[in-house]
Parts: C-alpha cells; sequence; structure tokens
C-alpha cells in the first residue's frame, strides 16, 4: 500500500515492538516485501522513548534532532528469497485476509 499510495520506491523499512523478537518473521517481511528490514535492536521502544522524552525535559538534549544523532543498535534482513516465491506466499497472505474480512 505504502508503494501504490506514495507512488515511491521503498528502500528500507524500519521496525520495532515485540514481534521484532522473531527472526523468521522479521527475514519473511523482509522477503515478502522485497524491502531492507531495519530493525531496532531495543525491542520496547516504548520505554525508549519515555527515556528520550525525560532527556529532553531534563535538558540533557535541546532537541529532536541531537536524539536522533544518538547511536542506534539494529539489525539489518536483506531481502533473500526466490521473488517468485515470495510473490506466491504474499498472494497466499492476501487471499487469507480477505477470507478473514469476509466472515
Amino acid at each position: 500500500m505504502m508503494r501504490a499510495d506514495a507512488g515511491i520506491g521503498l528502500q528500507r523499512l524500519h521496525a520495532d515492538g515485540g514481534p521484532t523478537r522473531n527472526a523468521f518473521l522479521m527475514q519473511f517481511t523482509a522477503d515478502i516485501t522485497d524491502v531492507e528490514l531495519d530493525v531496532a535492536d531495543v525491542a520496547e521502544s516504548s520505554a525508549w522513548g519515555a527515556a528520550m522524552n525525560a532527556l529532553l525535559g531534563l535538558g540533557v538534549y535541546q532537541s529532536l534532532d541531537d536524539l536522533s544523532a544518538l547511536p542506534r543498535a539494529s539489525t539489518v534482513f536483506t531481502p533473500a528469497m526466490n521473488p517468485g516465491t515470495a510473490r506466491l506466499l504474499y498472494e497466499g497472505w492476501l487471499a487469507a485476509v480477505r477470507k478473514v474480512l469476509q466472515r
């Protein structure tokens, strides 16, 4: 949807949250989307966000730009699946979603 709605090619996606602990899911996502997936090593980004807000509130950092310069550990998953296989799996996923939504 992002590609179709924005009309631009995606170079990289970023992910965080609990599901990022599942390396299989992250690799599968990169394969199906055919885009590099940059996964934050800090899965619980809510706590990280609260800490960054505290740093701003305490005046340790002055702006969001200052915070964005902080090092961020991540793992990059590069698409590795055969494109034909990825397309078939994606189409199967779409069919499953359609069936669930029709109920």
